[in-house]
């Protein structure tokens, strides 16, 4: 991944084709500090989201992932690799917001609002972005993130 700084955005470039530097270099940077939460908007996840998580995710940091789709193959292989990952002392909390059609894809943490182009389980494998944006839409989307998450289910 490239960076660069426009302005006050910071973009992270992602070439095509380099799923795994994509997954265990590019985003790693975003989630280094410590945070009090980390919350994850992304309409398909998969058990290669929570290999993101595992590798690049501070441990013990509560995480929130809202979801429309669970892609579970083979059935259950999610929930249980979901259960491993928090023994191990992670603490990621999966819900299913089936209200509306989510689309976009963004990450939320204590001061940063993160747009991406992909979601975190395709990383690498299509020419994507991930761009930091401004504090004053972190401030809404968190408030919409938090209105969804109340009437979301856990998967």
């Amino acid at each position: 991944g490239k960076e660069t700084l426009s302005g006050q955005n910071k973009v992270i470039f992602i070439d095509a084709g380099k799923p795994f530097s994509a997954k265990n270099f590019s985003v790693k940077e975003i989630f280094e500090d410590d945070y009090k939460e980390l919350c994850v908007c992304d309409p398909y996840v998969d058990i290669n989201t929570l290999d993101v998580v595992y590798k690049n995710f501070p441990k013990g940091t509560p995480v929130r992932i809202m979801t429309a789709n669970v892609i579970d193959k083979p059935k259950g292989i999610f929930n249980r690799q979901l259960a491993d990952l928090n023994k191990e002392g992670f603490r990621v909390e999966v819900r299913i917001y089936s209200r509306s059609t989510l689309h976009d894809r963004y990450v939320i943490s204590d001061n940063n609002f993160w747009l991406c182009g992909n979601s975190l389980n395709y990383l690498g494998n299509k020419e994507s972005f991930i761009v930091l944006l401004g504090k004053d839409i972190r401030q809404s989307m968190l408030s919409t993130f938090n209105s969804r998450w109340k009437n979301s289910m856990l998967f």
